[in-house]
C-alpha cells in the first residue's frame, strides 16, 4: 500500500490547478456564503470554505441541534453551520469586541438562518466558564492560547 511521506504535499499551494479542480467539483456553497466569502476577499476569514463544509457535514452527521461557535471573526463559519441545523436548532456565536459580523448578519437573514443565530460578545474564558453543558463534538482551529483560538462546540 502506498503512503505519502509526511513532508510530501498533496497540492503545490492554493493556486494549484488540481486543488481548484477538486474544490470546483466537490464544494457545495450556499449563495449567501459565497457572497460573504467574496466580500471578505483576502482578509481574515474564519476557515477555508472546504474546511467549513467538512465541519458542517460532521455537525449534520451527528444531528446537531445546538452549536457554540467561539471566535467567529467574520461570520462565515456560523453561516455554514447554521445552514445544516434543523429548524428548531440554535447556534450561539461568541465574538470578541473587535470582530465585525454586521455584513454577515444581512447574509444570515438572506439565507434564512437569522432566527437560529445568537451573537454574544464574550471572551472564550467567560464562555467556557459559564457553559458546563455536555459537549458531544468539539472542534478547535488555531493556536494553543485562548485569544488566538477558534472553537466550535456542537451539542445535540
Amino acid at each position: 500500500m502506498y503512503r505519502r511521506k509526511k513532508s510530501q504535499k498533496i497540492f503545490d499551494g492554493v493556486d494549484d490547478p488540481r486543488r481548484t479542480y477538486l474544490l470546483r467539483l466537490s464544494l457545495r456553497e450556499h449563495p449567501s456564503a459565497k457572497k460573504l466569502r467574496q466580500h471578505l476577499g483576502n482578509t481574515s476569514q474564519d476557515v477555508s470554505s472546504d474546511a467549513a463544509q467538512l465541519l458542517a457535514n460532521l455537525a449534520k452527521l451527528i444531528n446537531s441541534k445546538k452549536i457554540l461557535e467561539m471566535g467567529c471573526s467574520n461570520g462565515y463559519n456560523p453561516l455554514i453551520l447554521a445552514l445544516v441545523l434543523p429548524s428548531d436548532g440554535k447556534l450561539i456565536a461568541h465574538v470578541r469586541e473587535a470582530e465585525d459580523v454586521s455584513y454577515a448578519r444581512g447574509l444570515w437573514k438572506e439565507a434564512g438562518v437569522e432566527s437560529k443565530m445568537e451573537v454574544k460578545v464574550k471572551s472564550e474564558e467567560q464562555t467556557l466558564g459559564n457553559n458546563p453543558a455536555r459537549v458531544t463534538f468539539y472542534f478547535r482551529l488555531g493556536g494553543d492560547v485562548f485569544p488566538d483560538t477558534r472553537h466550535t462546540i456542537v451539542n445535540h
